[in-house]
């Protein structure tokens, strides 16, 4: 890949796309946050097949209307549709812990390492199955690294152009940036904040991180707090969604959230180790 082909700036179409999901959603939600007391279990718990362990990340991509669940061991990718369905899995060949993964524009997608806090960026098309990472452009979040509470989730909000990745805890944080606009560049983060813990009102540990480009807002999963709660991108917390059993229409309560995402509907996707994904919906 030249340098050239890897000018990663914003395209018309990212804001096409936004533009049409904002057109579906109500002035009230986009001003006052998606409602997450709304939601209630619609799917789930559903077993992906062929997933034995490992469920540690998601997102949805508006391109192929599908989900992406990242699995940290063995490093791999593995496509779903919308019911939990897979459709292909994605070998991941030299990555480590991979915990987070965000659809960014066309066949771009980012990925993060929780012990290397690296950010990486990874083509996937409708022909990829397989990915090495001496190939691929990465950045470093952090100065840490071989710390097993790092980076955990990652969010693109793709019309501003900003990156979001989550650490953790001790201390858990919300690492912000500029995409980064060239193969070398060098990652600046900017307005990090961290969270409080559930006995003040935020969470225990964070595990998975979507930005809904509809409010601008952020939507944070903890699977310690068995929560999911939505925040302002400078940290004003705006609701709260939990995930124990007798709440939101669940049954038993998702044992270990990791992932988080919406789709162009608004409906609500979270993955939970081992195998699990569970569907919401107001």
């Amino acid at each position: 890949m030249t340098l050239g082909m890897f000018r990663l700036t914003a395209v018309v179409t990212i804001a096409l796309a936004g533009g049409s999901l904002s057109a579906a959603v109500g002035q009230d939600e986009t001003h006052n946050g998606i409602g997450l007391d709304k939601y209630r279990l619609v799917s789930g718990p559903i077993r992906i097949m062929g997933l034995d362990d490992n469920a540690s990340g998601l997102t949805y991509s508006l391109k192929s209307d599908t989900l992406f669940v990242a699995i940290d061991s063995p490093p791999s990718i593995v496509e779903l549709d919308l019911e939990g369905r897979p459709r292909r899995t994605i070998d991941m060949v030299g990555f480590e812990d991979l915990e987070g993964i965000a659809h960014w524009k066309d066949k771009w997608f980012g990925v993060v390492e929780e012990r290397r806090y690296k950010l990486c960026l990874v083509a996937i098309d409708t022909t990829t199955h397989r990915i090495a990472y001496e190939r691929v452009p990465k950045y470093q979040v952090d100065k840490k690294a071989g710390d097993n509470s790092g980076l955990e989730g990652i969010a693109v909000d793709p019309t501003g152009n900003r990156f979001f990745c989550l650490k953790e805890k001790r201390p858990s944080k919300v690492y912000q940036f500029p995409a980064p606009k060239s193969r070398d560049a060098a990652l600046r983060p900017t307005h990090p904040w961290s969270i409080p813990d559930e006995d003040d009102g935020g969470l225990d540990d964070l595990s998975g991180i979507h930005f809904d480009r509809r409010t601008g807002h952020l939507l944070i999963v903890s699977h310690q707090s068995a929560a999911v709660q939505e925040y302002s991108v400078d940290g004003k917390k705006v609701g709260q969604l939990s995930l124990k059993s007798g709440s939101a229409g669940l049954k038993y309560g998702i044992p270990k959230a990791e992932g988080i995402t919406m789709d162009s509907k608004g409906r609500l996707y979270i993955c939970s180790e081992p195998n699990s994904l569970f569907v919401f919906s107001k």
